[in-house]
């Protein structure tokens, strides 16, 4: 479960060149279309409606839909709003076994990675090592940029730059020196991470336009110690990550406990992720962290957030859109009243059905479908649930909506930055109603 940072600092860096563009809206236009069988019934209206959805369309082809794997009666419904299309696939009701019993029994340990830091002298040593060349790096990085600082006195986008790497190398040291240190720590600190080699990377190439900088003795000196702290820094993450791998076969985790049945009615549920290009449709703005185009998946959005984007999508609409619950977010994931029992949601590959980790294109729908023809379900960003987030029941459940209160929201799927142990279909997660991430986002219900 090595993570390629080299990847992670591509697209990353990548990423700080893309700008969204505001746009003004005069009118929406909102058409709803069924697709069934191999036919689309949905017709384009006018040559400026064909440029529009060549230039933003998100939809995936029908073709693409069935491909043999859904054989519905009922019919999978085309949006289009303004021209962005999305497709929202029918799930016929049905019961099926919530949840997983596999692995970890300790109701009391929510987080392999406390349990094995603080039980298993061995990884605590690990763990002491890598906080120890983190700390090495906070120290040495706030010297570095200092001496780049000396010589770029009158250059404001070095000095943004040095500025920079300075903040991401504190809050790195943040993350990682938190007393109950998580999976979601984990991420965090991956993320940041990634941040901190793409900002210094940047810096390192700046920096070689200035020819008395490159033969400055203490520079080189404290840049030759910052190598060799990173080289530390990855025997130690590398060793971390070789430990858990006695740990991921043990797949399931407390709040996945006990298996109850779940009986559900019929629903639609977003063939893709809520993408960037939708969002902006309807919100008029694009707050997501990586901005690559219209058919990657919106993020760093609150569970707020898509409270009032729903909203104004109904009202554009006509419709009753809302967030899944979490049953039906399983439900799907799982492939419905046509699953096949797979561990990810589609594959007990995940490489084959998530944009995971080392791939930095996370465009919906570029992996295999699931057994209902959904994409995505596994990997990408995190999605959000309706519910409040509550421990398991035992007895049976007619299509539950979780806990009238509570202090944090569901979200389910795993993101790019994940474990291959939380893009489960069975893995839980949850956070405030108010917590955005760049790897956390949204798909519709109805």
């Amino acid at each position: 479960m090595v993570i390629n940072l080299l990847s992670v600092c591509f697209f990353l860096l990548a990423s700080t060149e893309a700008n969204a563009q505001s746009r003004e809206r005069s009118h929406y236009r909102v058409r709803t279309t069924r697709t069934t069988g191999n036919r689309n019934v949905s017709r384009k209206t006018n040559n400026q409606r064909n440029s529009r959805i060549s230039k933003k369309q998100q939809s995936v082809s029908n073709s693409q839909l069935i491909n043999g794997i859904s054989d519905n009666t009922q019919s999978n419904r085309t949006i289009t709003v303004n021209g962005i299309s999305f497709i929202m696939v029918y799930v016929p009701g049905g019961t099926f076994q919530m949840g997983s019993n596999d692995g970890i029994t300790d109701e009391k340990t929510i987080s392999r990675y406390r349990r094995m830091v603080k039980e298993d002298e061995e990884v605590g040593k690990i763990w002491k090592n890598l906080n120890s060349a983190c700390q090495k790096r906070a120290d040495i990085i706030p010297n570095i940029v200092n001496v780049i600082k000396g010589y770029a006195t009158h250059e404001k986008a070095t000095i943004e730059l040095v500025n920079e790497a300075r903040t991401k190398a504190t809050q790195l040291l943040q993350i990682i020196n938190v007393e109950d240190f998580t999976e979601e720590n984990m991420e965090q600190y991956n993320a940041a991470l990634s941040e901190l080699s793409s900002a210094l990377n940047r810096l390192w190439y700046v920096s070689d336009s200035y020819t008395d900088l490159k033969a400055d003795e203490h520079f080189k000196e404290l840049k030759l110690k910052l190598e060799e702290t990173e080289i530390e820094i990855n025997k130690a993450r590398d060793k971390f990550y070789e430990a858990l791998k006695s740990y991921d076969s043990k797949d399931g985790v407390s709040d996945e406990k006990p298996i109850h049945s779940v009986t559900l009615s019929s629903f639609y549920i977003g063939q893709t992720e809520v993408t960037q290009g939708l969002w902006e449709e309807v919100m008029g703005d694009n707050p997501s962290f990586t901005k690559y185009g219209y058919n990657w998946p919106v993020e760093q959005v609150s569970w707020d957030d898509c409270q009032i984007f729903i909203r104004k999508l109904n009202n554009l609409t006509g419709l009753s859109f809302r967030l899944p619950t979490e049953a039906e977010w399983e439900f799907a994931a799982r492939g419905g009243n046509n699953s096949r029992g797979y561990k990810y949601s589609g594959s007990n590959v995940l490489g084959k059905v998530a944009s995971y980790i080392p791939d930095h294109d996370r465009r919906v729908a570029r992996r295999m479908p699931n057994e209902l023809g959904i994409y995505d379900m596994s990997g990408n960003v995190y999605e959000w649930c309706q519910d409040w987030y509550d421990t398991y029941r035992s007895s049976a459940q007619l299509n539950p909506v979780g806990p009238a209160s509570g202090s944090f929201r569901v979200n389910r799927g795993g993101s790019f930055i994940s474990s291959e142990k939380n893009c489960r279909v069975s893995y839980r997660c949850s956070n405030t109603t108010g917590y955005r991430f760049f790897n956390l986002g949204l798909r519709l219900a109805l």
